[in-house]
């Protein structure tokens, strides 16, 4: 190999690895992970996941704690999707009170505001029309604006966690209260 064919291909090599690591910045920009507490979910496209096709579940969460990314939205919308052979989201993230862990990947194209998701219209027989209440807040009491712009984010199966799961007592622990 002469002289010249080398530093040719240490030119391409250094262009790559270049390139490579671009990509995994990129990657890790679009990740977010938040501690936070479901506020509403979509119950209309919870009764679609009636089949055997995979499910999708849509949350709205009120994020409590940025661990990392850049997301200044105080309220988020996640797109959890399933396939029949991976679990459905507990239960208790829907009690509104629960802080989860969630690790999250941007994604632009599910962008939209509250009053998007408030209701969906359907036609019916005749073409009548008929709308159906969409979004089910888990805290009546809590304001979530209508006009809030909701940066969508998706999130896999494994990645979901309790924020802080309880830690059982040792001995020395419950003699010591």
């Amino acid at each position: 190999m002469t002289q010249k064919q080398l530093m040719l291909l240490l030119a391409l090599s250094v262009i790559a690895l270049c390139g490579l690591t671009v990509l995994a910045n990129e990657r890790r920009e679009k990740q977010l992970v938040i501690v936070g507490t479901v506020a509403g979910y979509d119950q209309f496209l919870s009764l679609v996941n009636l089949t055997s096709a995979p499910q999708a579940q849509l949350l709205i969460v009120r994020v409590e704690k940025r661990i990392k990314g850049r997301e200044e939205s105080r309220y988020i919308k996640v797109i959890y999707k399933y396939g029949t052979d991976e679990p459905s989201l507990p239960e208790e993230i829907f009690n509104g009170k629960s802080q989860w862990r969630f690790t999250l990947t941007r994604d632009h194209s599910c962008d939209c505001s509250v009053r998007e998701m408030q209701s969906k219209q359907i036609e019916g027989e005749g073409g009548a029309e008929a709308t159906l209440p969409r979004l089910k807040r888990t805290n009546a009491t809590e304001e979530i604006p209508n006009n809030a712009n909701l940066p969508c984010y998706a999130l896999r199966p494994s990645d979901l966690k309790p924020a802080s799961p309880a830690r059982p007592r040792t001995n020395s622990e419950s003699r010591q209260r």
